[in-house]
């Protein structure tokens, strides 16, 4: 059983990473298939801004508004939010992290 059990964990170990990675992509991937245009009733800007973390390491950041995903209508989208997208890079990988 406990041969059983190590080799469940390490699966699951080995496979998480994989599935973060896809569950970060379809947040990011719904918050830029419903942003805001850029003309129009309803304008939204994409602002970037380049910049750096307190350790001296590149950090940019992009900034646009986006519609969330309205459960009770298929056909529309319901509140209007804001996105924020940080991407922090460390010596040997580099890591997004999202805000709404």
């Amino acid at each position: 059983m406990k041969i059983a059990f190590d080799a469940t964990s390490g699966a699951t170990a080995a496979v998480e990473p994989t599935r973060t990675a896809d569950l970060t992509m379809q947040f990011l991937g719904g918050d830029l298939q419903n942003a805001l245009q850029t003309s129009g009733a309803l304008v939204g800007t994409f602002e970037g801004t380049q910049g750096t973390d307190d350790r001296g390491h590149e950090a940019d950041d992009l900034i646009f508004f986006s519609t969330a995903d309205s459960p009770q209508h298929v056909d529309a989208n319901g509140e209007v939010k804001q996105v924020e997208l940080t991407m922090v890079e460390t010596p040997g990988e580099i890591t997004c992290l999202s805000g709404g």
